[in-house]
């Protein structure tokens, strides 16, 4: 069954960021600042919400190779085993060997992948230098190419786990990004308002920076563009969490022109 993309809680967090407003203060400067940090943080949680689309997608190709590997595979080696058992049962000495024919890898395949030899070996059967010589060959029917088992299997198993950490990575800055900023806005009563010049503004107060955790820190904000700009390192760095740029998520929002 396709992986299904989780990313209805992201579109919940969206909703009830659309009603901050009714959380914080009448004044018209305080309500548009806050507004312009929703905004920041809706923005960055849609870049996440596509993001994880394409994780998604790619971990899912990812895991239907596996499947698809291990399903050939599996029968394979079962059959290298049982022969093995069979050959050491029947002969006591000499070195012998059993291989698949063409009809019988005929259904060893699938769309993905297709073993086009098995066969094993069993060398000087009942003495110290005894050993097992199997033959596993595969061909990648998509890549048209030949593959080595082993390192294809090891190499999908890499691309999953990377793609797991990456998808819990953007998952984790989304959770910390939106936890933080409803945090921060309910310190938004004591804020501290001044004009800088026409329609510019400083806001500060507590909760208004992060440093390990939330402290004071000072914004300008322009009211006509409805924009928000950090002022200090603290207030730098809770814009960073806010827009799910935040240290140790391995995950960045960039804005485009």
């Amino acid at each position: 069954m396709k992986r299904t993309i989780t990313v209805t809680w992201l579109a919940s967090i969206l909703l009830l960021s659309s009603f901050t407003g009714c959380l914080v203060p009448k004044d018209v400067f305080i309500q548009g600042f806050v507004d312009c940090l929703v905004q920041m943080n809706a923005e960055a949680l849609n870049e996440m919400e596509s993001r994880l689309e394409v994780i998604d997608r790619n971990l899912y190709t990812t895991e239907e190779k596996l499947l698809k590997l291990e399903q050939i595979v599996t029968p394979a080696l079962e059959w290298i085993e049982h022969q093995k058992v069979e050959l050491l049962s029947t002969y006591k000495y000499g070195s012998w060997y059993r291989r698949v024919t063409p009809e019988g890898l005929a259904r060893l395949k699938n769309e993905q992948y297709e073993v086009i030899a098995l066969e094993v070996s069993l060398y000087n059967i009942g003495t110290p230098q005894e050993e097992l010589r199997p033959v596993l060959h595969i061909f990648d029917v998509e890549a048209q190419a030949p593959c080595e088992w082993e390192m294809t299997k090891s190499e999908l198993m890499c691309r999953k786990a990377a793609l797991e950490q990456e998808r819990e990575a953007i998952l984790d800055a989304a959770r910390f990004s939106t936890s933080t900023l409803s945090n921060a806005i309910q310190y938004s009563g004591g804020w501290k308002v001044s004009r800088v010049s026409n329609d510019i503004y400083s806001i500060s107060g507590y909760g208004l920076g992060m440093a390990g955790e939330l402290t004071k820190g000072t914004w300008t904000y322009y009211q006509t563009s409805r924009q928000a700009l950090p002022t200090d390192q603290q207030s730098e760095m809770l814009r960073k969490i806010i827009a799910g740029e935040s240290p140790g998520t391995g995950y960045q929002t960039t804005q485009r022109d």
